[in-house]
């Protein structure tokens, strides 16, 4: 299910924005303190290609749209009215109750991004292994995924909804169930700038973006 609200996604908004000001401010320093440093025409030129890059990416971030979701903790399993917590509604709050997806979605740096039919019990590695895995510029230490839910289980950082901590190949372990996506997001080997960017499960779980954010972003 998916509740969304008018008020939320305008201060996700506002923080997206106010991330981006940030992340154009350090474009424009680092860009001046490598302008300076620069030695040869090469140099300069390289430091001019940085910053467009920079840019640009943090022009594709504006555009990205939160969509004011609220992230319910619901169980799985959950079913019936009572499943829901008690929450005060506002004008213009939705509730969308879907039919339930019939697939597993695998995004990013994979050999085969595709929909993958859900079988009941498999598991982050299983789903890859269809998808071929990362490839040879996916950054299989930043895997994460995208519940349908909303929430977001990184394996970096586990999901305090959850609350586990994965390290390292227990990540793979984990059970997806229908609606999910799995995203591996490019190896950033860019400026600091860009590096900043590089952990996309922190975009998307700080600013409620959604799986179409990840087009944008990429």
């Amino acid at each position: 299910s998916e509740f969304t609200r008018d008020s939320v996604r305008r201060q996700q908004k506002q923080r997206l924005d106010e991330f981006a000001d940030e992340l154009e401010s350090q474009i424009s320093a680092n860009s001046t303190a490598n302008a300076a440093s620069a030695l040869t025409e090469r140099d300069a030129a390289a430091a001019v290609s940085s910053a467009n890059e920079s840019r640009a990416v943090v022009a594709r971030l504006r555009k990205a749209e939160p969509n004011g979701r609220v992230v319910l903790p619901l169980k799985p399993d959950s079913a019936g009215v009572d499943a829901l917590p008690d929450i005060a509604l506002q004008d213009n709050d939705r509730f969308v109750v879907p039919r339930i997806p019939s697939v597993v979605n695998v995004e990013g740096q994979v050999y085969n991004a595709n929909a993958f039919l859900y079988v009941r019990g498999r598991r982050v590695k299983d789903y890859l292994r269809l998808a071929g895995g990362a490839n040879r510029i996916g950054d299989h230490s930043r895997e994460f995924v995208l519940r349908a839910d909303g929430s977001v289980v990184s394996k970096n950082y586990g999901s305090f909804i959850e609350h586990t901590i994965f390290a390292g190949h227990d990540f793979d372990d984990v059970v997806l169930y229908p609606g999910d996506t799995i995203v591996v997001p490019p190896i950033i080997q860019k400026s600091a700038v860009l590096r900043n960017l590089s952990d996309i499960s922190t975009i998307l779980e700080g600013f409620g973006l959604g799986a179409a954010a990840i087009q944008v972003l990429r």
